[in-house]
């Protein structure tokens, strides 16, 4: 991708358990951590995403690594899991007030 804001088809497939190859565009950077959850392509030409695929390839056990990482970062933003943040975070603001 050219441009991201926040990355749904990376949050999307970090779920699918697949490794991550994107280039460093929008908030992706910020949300994810390079080489650990996420592998980033330096320039966003063909040549440039070919070279990090075959990288990607070629290191099979780094990637499932990653792939790991990168699902359980992303099952911390299915909805459950942040709405409970927030009615913990809610339930905190009223009792302060109260």
């Amino acid at each position: 991708t050219s441009y991201e804001s926040f990355g749904l088809a990376v949050l999307e497939a970090a779920l699918c358990g697949i490794p991550i190859l994107s280039s460093k565009v929008g908030a992706l950077p910020y949300l994810w951590e390079e080489n650990n959850e996420i592998f980033f392509s330096e320039e966003i030409t063909p040549e440039a995403f070919r070279d990090a695929i075959v990288d990607v390839y070629n290191d099979y056990d780094k990637a499932i690594s990653i792939a790991k990482k990168a699902r359980t970062k992303a099952e911390s933003y299915d909805m459950d899991v942040v709405s409970q943040t927030w009615y913990r975070k809610f339930d905190s603001w009223t009792k302060t007030e109260g």
